[in-house]
């Protein structure tokens, strides 16, 4: 099956390579965490965060760690110790197996809610010029499972911006260094890029009510294109705020079967609860069917599988330079799948 290699988000730099290839009866790994998968009820349709059938399925806490220098691959960068100073030292998670499918329920702590992922940010509004912050990334999970039939670790990335805002997380696999997301031409986001190649301080798009709009999230039904509208918008510059921001992204929202594609077939809903004078916390619930698609690790197959999972916070890609660049990883663990 033919895929798509994407070198800037090799998740395996930092979280899959040098390790082995222990099959599904081998001993298990160094940590003695084990979650089992409740087989009693599976959740609604269609998945709903504070579902109540989570409140009878056992919860683990499964440490993360940001210390120490992780392994690279041969021609990856080292990355050294990780940034993740302020990340959670633990993840609760909640596992399902019903009717075919497996369902995963995931809480964390994190003090903000990240989603200003390469905003644009006015800086001259007299002239109508934006710098272009691409420092800043999104809060993300990773969720990895070892048996690919190639070889590698079936990895499920749920993206607070750019996918999570169309209820999915995005299918792939992790092995020798890169990541191969699985097939689908689909993209659940895209790039606002800058306006032209002449024009390099200003982005293509802006939302349809201009300076009127604050919000983080841009639709590509909702985009103002400054390539044909360029005039008009800055006829109204003076109502521009300084530091006010365009988002660096816009979501997909045309009408699209998802799940017809293997590379988005994985349902997934979040909360963001900013709390009262604690730590916010994310609700996340990620779901998909056991078997997967051909490319998978199918795990109805199996009756245990090693699984890591990665907490980002404020991160767009796995390189050391630069950004508000926060990690932290777990130790493999066993999910039992009954």
């Amino acid at each position: 099956m033919k895929k798509l290699i994407v070198a800037a988000m090799a998740l395996s730099t930092l979280f899959f390579v040098g390790c082995g290839g222990d099959d599904d009866d081998g001993p298990p790994p160094d940590t003695t965490i084990t979650v089992t998968a409740d087989t009693m009820t599976a959740p609604a349709t269609p998945l709903v965060y504070d579902d109540t059938v989570w409140t009878s399925v056992a919860t683990t806490s499964i440490p993360i760690s940001t210390s120490g220098s992780l392994p690279v691959s041969p021609g990856k960068s080292p990355l050294g110790p990780s940034k993740a100073l302020a990340a959670p030292s633990s993840v609760d998670l909640q596992a399902i197996k019903k009717g075919g499918r497996l369902y995963l329920r995931f809480q964390w702590d994190d003090a903000t809610l990240s989603m200003q992922r390469d905003n644009w940010r006015m800086i001259d509004s007299a002239n109508f010029n934006f710098a272009h912050d691409t420092l800043y990334g999104e809060d993300q999970l990773w969720v990895s499972f070892e048996g690919t039939p190639s070889g590698g670790w079936d990895t499920w990335n749920w993206r607070v911006l750019t996918t999570g805002q169309l209820n999915l997380a995005e299918d792939g696999s992790v092995s020798s260094g890169d990541t191969t997301w699985d097939d689908g031409a689909n993209r659940a986001a895209f790039l606002n890029p800058i306006r032209n190649v002449m024009d390099s301080v200003r982005p293509r798009y802006v939302h349809i009510d201009e300076w009127q709009f604050t919000g983080d999230i841009l639709l590509k039904s909702q985009r103002l294109d400054l390539d044909t509208a360029y005039n008009q918008v800055l006829a109204s510059r003076h109502n521009w705020n300084l530091e006010q921001t365009v988002p660096g992204w816009y979501i997909n929202d045309d009408d699209i079967d998802w799940d017809a594609e293997s590379r988005w077939e994985i349902q997934a809903v979040y909360n963001y609860d900013p709390g009262t004078g604690n730590p916010g916390r994310y609700t996340l619930v990620l779901a998909r069917d056991l078997s997967g698609s051909t490319d998978d690790l199918d795990m109805s197959e199996v009756s245990r599988v090693k699984t890591r999972i990665g907490i980002f916070d404020d991160f767009d890609n796995l390189e050391e330079t630069g950004g508000s660049s926060q990690r932290a990883f777990s130790a493999d663990f066993w999910l039992v799948l009954p």
